[in-house]
């Protein structure tokens, strides 16, 4: 069976290069990312590259003696160029549209990485990924209409190419293969090719690559929901007051030097009131990796004139500044789309001895009611094929104190508060449950294009069904909240 040789390290460097080869960032609707203008430059970036790079070495570095078709090399630099435009759009700008600028910024570092591990490495990590992407529907659907594979329909929306040549080169492998069913041609995997996709898997995943595919994921689903904060208010009628009383309990005093992780659009900074309590004599940095929700924020507090509040995109997990830089580090509902003991370690570190760590986040609750799990049966059932997710990507009790106590945090304490949301609302309550609390976001990574969207249409029709069968009173989900805080020893 063919395999693409370990390229584990390779990716890792891809990453920290900033790169990015089909990514979920771009929705189907989104039509306009280039100027017609930019197209042509990616296009005669990649024949340009083609011929200064590519070579017979290349292509035996990766695929040992099978043929390979002439565009793949040129199909690869084009397909990591324009998708990392997009990246940087998304997280530079909070916006899917690329200017000459952030194009200018791929191609140098496309070529930086070229320069670095060759081109041959470059298009290895395409097929990698393009094949993981390609597999993965597969593995999904069981078969693929040929067109539909090779428009990239239901799986890869964002390319504007023919995966002809991903098709003929699997079937070259034996991976793939194409079957007559009702006088239709279908594309499905082989026996070679479930075992093809395992390693492929395991590659991507020991790489991180699957992490970071996961977080864009959710970073694009957040930008699209530029009305979070009023849906929060609606399906979580309590979100205020509790907002409050975690800011209350902080004991946050005037002049504190102060990060908040996963700062959002701002509602804990300015509309609960971090911003006030710390004062014009402190500061606050607030981070996020949606730059569209820091954009909103950052307008916020030009409309409010607040000059000591500042932004920085970035993830808790990697949080950009010195260790001990803040008397509190502090965070609202962001730790069920983080790596906790990653993102507690971040926080403590960065935080001045004697000063504190602090969360509000949900608990996985102990029950599911019924009327939820009638809704949302057709995603409870792809439990069955993939691994565990849901609700469970919610802490559960003392998880997030003991993360605190590994940190070598102490007088750790914690307090949990019952609330519940309201599904009153069958299509903001599905869109606030799969977008806004990133509830679903391992399963949905998981999931074709076309299946995902397919899915929440039918959550939203469910939904209807449900609340027309339900009186008023029993569309309550019942959860916990909980505060943690705990301070960095001396």
């Amino acid at each position: 069976m063919f395999q693409f040789p370990d390229l584990t390290d390779a990716i890792r460097d891809f990453l920290h290069f900033g790169l990015a080869i089909s990514p979920w960032l771009v929705s189907p609707d989104t039509t306009e990312r280039f100027d017609a203008e930019l197209f042509h430059l990616i296009d005669y970036t990649a024949k340009d590259f083609v011929r200064l790079y590519w070579s017979t070495d290349s292509a035996q570095l990766i695929f040992t003696n099978l043929p390979v078709p002439e565009r793949i090399p040129q199909t690869a630099i084009y397909e990591t160029i324009a998708s990392t435009a997009v990246q940087y759009s998304l997280l530079q700008r909070g916006e899917f549209f690329v200017d000459e600028d952030l194009l200018s910024q791929a191609i140098h570092q496309v070529e930086a990485f070229i320069a670095t591990r060759g081109l041959g490495t470059l298009v290895g990590i395409y097929a990698i990924v393009t094949s993981y992407e390609n597999h993965e529907a597969l593995a999904y659907y069981g078969q693929i209409p040929e067109r539909i594979f090779i428009s990239g329909k239901w799986h890869r929306p964002w390319i504007d190419y023919s995966l002809g040549d991903e098709l003929m080169l699997g079937a070259v492998t034996g991976s793939l293969r194409l079957v007559i069913k009702e006088r239709q041609r279908m594309v499905e995997q082989t026996e070679n090719g479930r075992r093809f996709l395992s390693v492929n898997k395991y590659t991507l995943q020991k790489s991180g690559y699957l992490d970071y595919r996961k977080n864009m994921l959710q970073i694009a689903h957040l930008h699209h929901m530029q009305d979070f904060d009023d849906l929060e208010a609606l399906l979580i009628p309590q979100s205020a007051p509790v907002r409050r009383e975690f800011l209350h309990w902080l004991g946050i005093t005037r002049g504190m030097q102060v990060l908040e992780a996963g700062c959002g659009s701002g509602t804990f900074l300015f509309s609960t009131g971090l911003a006030e309590q710390v004062g014009r004599s402190g500061h606050v940095v607030g981070i996020d990796p949606a730059a569209g929700m820091l954009a909103h924020a950052e307008l916020t507090r030009r409309l409010y004139g607040i000059d000591w509040v500042s932004f920085k995109r970035a993830e808790v997990e990697n949080i950009p500044f010195a260790d001990q830089s803040f008397d509190a580090v502090v965070g609202v509902a962001f730790l069920q789309f983080s790596d906790l003991h990653r993102a507690v370690n971040e926080m403590a570190r960065i935080t001045k001895n004697g000063g504190f760590v602090a969360s509000l986040h949900p608990l996985e609750p102990d029950d599911l009611p019924d009327f939820y799990q009638q809704w949302f049966q057709p995603i409870l059932d792809l439990e069955a094929k993939f691994a565990p997710f849901g609700i469970k990507a919610f802490p559960k009790g003392e998880e997030v104190a003991n993360a605190f106590s590994k940190a070598n945090l102490s007088s750790i304490e914690t307090k949990n508060i019952p609330i519940h949301l309201d599904f009153h609302d069958p299509d903001k309550a599905t869109e606030f449950f799969i977008y806004g609390l990133g509830i679903f976001q391992e399963l949905l990574a998981q999931v074709p294009w076309q299946a995902r969207l397919d899915l929440i249409h039918e959550l939203k029709k469910r939904g209807e069904a449900i609340k027309a069968r339900y009186h008023s009173n029993e569309l309550i989900f019942p959860i916990t909240v909980q505060m943690v805080k705990g301070f960095r020893k001396e």
